[in-house]
């Protein structure tokens, strides 16, 4: 028993064209990998800017969501005190104090009821219109308006 069989005869040799398509063929592979890497990193590029774009509108998405909350809580609070007459006695409502860095102003404006317009300064007819502004920072994130009552 041999280790090592012979060649056999019905072996082909390549011929002398298969060896110039080899040849041709070699680069060829070459260039089709780097084109396929060059694809693959345009493609990774475009699917980390999506990720980079998705992640900032979360962010901002929370912030606006968390300003809108804490400025229906105001106008909720502010709704919950005593009607103060926009008269000119000097007296305003308050606002509940903001989680760290968040900020609010309120204005309070007397509004006529059967026009829908303000009021000159120091009339007060018993409909005021709130608004809250809500900051970040020194940017604005939100601002609500509601009318308050006097019952």
């Amino acid at each position: 028993m041999r280790l090592f069989p012979r060649a056999t005869s019905d072996v082909s040799r390549p011929t002398k064209q298969d060896l110039y398509l080899r040849a041709e063929n070699a680069g060829i592979t070459m260039v089709e990998t780097a084109i396929g890497l060059a694809i693959l990193g345009l493609v990774a590029v475009a699917f980390l800017s999506g990720v980079a774009t998705s992640s900032r509108a979360a962010q901002i998405s929370d912030r606006r969501v968390t300003a809108e909350r804490l400025a229906r809580s105001q106008i909720e609070y502010v709704k919950s005190q005593s009607y103060i007459r926009m008269d000119g006695g000097g007296r305003h409502y308050r606002l509940e104090t903001f989680p760290s860095g968040f900020s609010g102003e309120l204005q309070s404006v007397a509004m006529d009821p059967t026009t829908a317009q303000p009021l000159p300064a120091g009339q007060d007819v018993g409909l005021q219109e709130i608004t809250v502004s809500v900051t970040q920072g020194s940017k604005a994130v939100f601002t609500l308006n509601d009318y308050k009552t006097d019952r």
